[in-house]
C-alpha cells in the first residue's frame, strides 16, 4: 500500500523511526521482519536507539540493543547520544541499560552538557543519584556557558537535586569570572525552598552582582518573585542597590 521507508514531513521519521520514538516493539519487529532500514535518521539526526530512548521505554531500548540496530554513540544535531537523552529524561532504568550496553558515560555534547547536567535538568533525583553512584563524569564539569550541574539545579529549583550534588561534594561556591551565582539562580527559579535553602546555608555573598550588576534582590523584583523578594529583605539584602544600568 505504499513504500517502506518513506518519510514525513519535516522530520523525516520512517514508520520504523515512528514506531521506536513511541515504544511500540511489536510494530517495530513487524517493519525490521519486511526489511525496513534500521539505520534510518531523522533529519535531525536521530537514529533508532535515540528514538526509543526519548519514548522512555526500556524494553524499547533493549529491543534495539540486542538486536544491535544502530551505532551506540550516534549522536542527534545538538551532539546528544542515546545515553544523554535518556540522561535528560531522567529515565534511571534507560540510563542503566544504555550504560551496560558499555556506551560512553564520560560524553558530552556540543554545549558541553554531561550526563549529569542533563541529569539535573530532568529534576529526577534518582538520575542524578545513579550518575553520582556511578561516577560517571566529573562533579563540577561546566557547559559552555560555565554552569555546573549544581548550578543549574539551583537555577530550576530542584531543591533534592542540589542537596544530592552538595552531599556530593560539588563547589557550592561556583560562578562566571569567579563569581559565586547559587543566590542569584536560586532566586531566578522563583522556588522559594531552593531560595531558602542556599540563604541557610550561607553559599554565597547575599548582595553578589552579576556582570550586569544585579544582585538576587534585583532578579526577584524584576521576575515579580514576591516570596523570593520578602526572603532576601528578611535577610538583610540591601533594598537600595542599583543595577549597572540605573535600574533599581
Amino acid at each position: 500500500w505504499c513504500e517502506l521507508e518513506a518519510t514525513d514531513y519535516g522530520l523525516g521519521d520512517t514508520a520504523f523511526l515512528d514506531a521506536c520514538y513511541r515504544g511500540h516493539v511489536e510494530c517495530m519487529r513487524l517493519l525490521v521482519e519486511a526489511g525496513c532500514n534500521t539505520a534510518a535518521t531523522s533529519n535531525d539526526g536521530r537514529n533508532a536507539l535515540i528514538n526509543e530512548t526519548f519514548s522512555g521505554i526500556p524494553s524499547a531500548v533493549r529491543t534495539a540493543l540486542e538486536a544491535g540496530w544502530c551505532e551506540l554513540e550516534a549522536t542527534n544535531m545538538d551532539g546528544d547520544t542515546a545515553f544523554l537523552c535518556a540522561c535528560n529524561d531522567g529515565n534511571v532504568e534507560c540510563m542503566q541499560l544504555l550504560a551496560d550496553a558499555g556506551c560512553n558515560t564520560a560524553v558530552k555534547d556540543k554545549a558541553s552538557l554531561t550526563a549529569l547536567i542533563h541529569a539535573t535538568t530532568s529534576g529526577v533525583t534518582g538520575a542524578v543519584r545513579i550518575v553520582l553512584a556511578a561516577d560517571w563524569c566529573e562533579l563540577d564539569a561546566e557547559d559552555a556557558r560555565g554552569n555546573t550541574a549544581f548550578l543549574i539545579a539551583c537555577y530550576r529549583g530542584h531543591v533534592e537535586c542540589m542537596r544530592l550534588l552538595v552531599e556530593a561534594g560539588c563547589n557550592t561556591a561556583v560562578g562566571r569570572d569567579n563569581d559565586a551565582a547559587a543566590l542569584r539562580f536560586a532566586t531566578c527559579s522563583g522556588v522559594a525552598s531552593a531560595l531558602r535553602m542556599v540563604l541557610a546555608a550561607g553559599w554565597c555573598e547575599l548582595d553578589a552582582e552579576d556582570e550586569e550588576g544585579n544582585t538576587a534582590f534585583l532578579l526577584a523584583c524584576n521576575r515579580g518573585h514576591v516570596e523570593c523578594m520578602q526572603l532576601l529583605v528578611d535577610a538583610g539584602c540591601n533594598t537600595a542597590v542599583d543595577s549597572s544600568d540605573g535600574r533599581n
